[in-house]
């Protein structure tokens, strides 16, 4: 093969090479604009759920959590569950009651905050998190954007 043969070759490489830049920047281009739209969307969304939960009295309550009043610690009155399981239960009321009552969504490091902790502990803020992960699965919270909780629709705290 020769030096014309190897410069036709390298001419159709490119070529093609900036026939498929080119195609590129347009997908580029258009897959922006797609952005865009979608995340003003988004912001639209978001801003409904807001509005939506800040609403008083727009659902009734599905989901009843009641506040535990005896002290933490001790074992319920007849119930024969483990001081340690009925301090568990207090301390996710406790963060139901500060969720429902802040009416907007809230990372665990503003829980702590909340409850005067100390959100630089990293252990407090895990027990936050692990504690609201779990009422996830319960369905009484939401994760509306990664690491942002409020209560799901229908729950609501009352004292017990």
């Amino acid at each position: 093969m020769g030096c014309g043969s190897v410069e036709r070759v390298l001419e159709e490489y490119v070529a093609a090479c900036r026939g498929e830049v080119e195609r590129l920047r347009g997908e580029v281009e258009r897959i922006g604009l797609l952005l865009t739209d979608r995340q003003g969307e988004l912001e639209q969304l978001l801003t409904a759920q807001q509005v939506l939960a800040s609403l008083p009295g727009v659902h009734p309550p599905t989901d009843l959590v009641v506040l535990p009043a005896a002290r933490a610690g001790q074992r319920e009155p007849g119930s024969g569950a483990p001081a340690r399981a009925v301090e568990r239960e207090r301390f996710t009321a406790v963060l139901l009651d500060v969720l429902s009552s802040k009416r907007r969504p809230m990372r665990c490091k503003d829980l702590v905050l909340a409850l005067d902790g100390d959100p630089e502990v990293p252990r407090e803020v895990e027990k936050v998190r692990h504690h609201l992960k779990r009422e996830m699965r319960a369905g009484r919270v939401l994760e509306r954007e990664p690491g942002q909780f409020t209560l799901a629709r229908g729950v609501a705290v009352v004292d017990g």
